[in-house]
């Protein structure tokens, strides 16, 4: 008899040292970098929506990634998800047009503050001189940011 309780308190003694087991701080570890880390992205969705309603005020015309990818069904739609958490959440804006040259200086402080950028299309007129320096002082402080200058037709 006593050699089948013995089995019994085996198994249970084996089963515990199986079985997980999470400290409480452990547990409030990891839901505070989950925490930090939701943080962290709902400011930087918030400062890219910020930054895209000042140019689009300012007439800056701006593309999302998913504006880049082939069309699925002819289509190119954001998901369900970012249209239900935000774009500016689920998605990032890598390039701009800058239209009107008197409105490129102040685009130009909001342009700089969008760490996923990829290209700043510079549409610009043979009448402006002012539109040629614009367009170097965006080639000179948006180092890492492709700079294309666009020849625009206005009539």
């Amino acid at each position: 008899m006593t050699g089948m309780a013995d089995n019994a308190g085996d198994s249970r003694m084996y089963a515990l040292w199986l079985s997980p087991r999470y400290s409480l701080r452990a547990l409030i570890v990891v839901i505070s970098l989950v925490a930090l880390t939701f943080g962290f992205l709902t400011q930087r969705a918030r400062e890219q929506q910020e930054a895209v309603v000042r140019l689009q005020k300012l007439g800056v015309g701006v593309i999302y990634d998913y504006q880049l990818r082939p069309p699925v069904n002819g289509q190119r739609k954001p998901s369900y998800a970012s249209r239900a958490i935000g774009l500016d959440f689920c998605h990032n804006v890598v390039e701009v047009f800058v239209h009107d040259p008197s409105d490129a200086d102040a685009a130009l402080e909001v342009v700089k503050r969008l760490p996923r950028l990829r290209r700043v299309n510079y549409c610009w007129n043979n009448g402006f001189d002012k539109s040629q320096s614009t367009f170097h002082r965006y080639k000179g402080e948006l180092k890492a940011v492709e700079v294309k200058s666009i020849l625009g037709i206005v009539g």
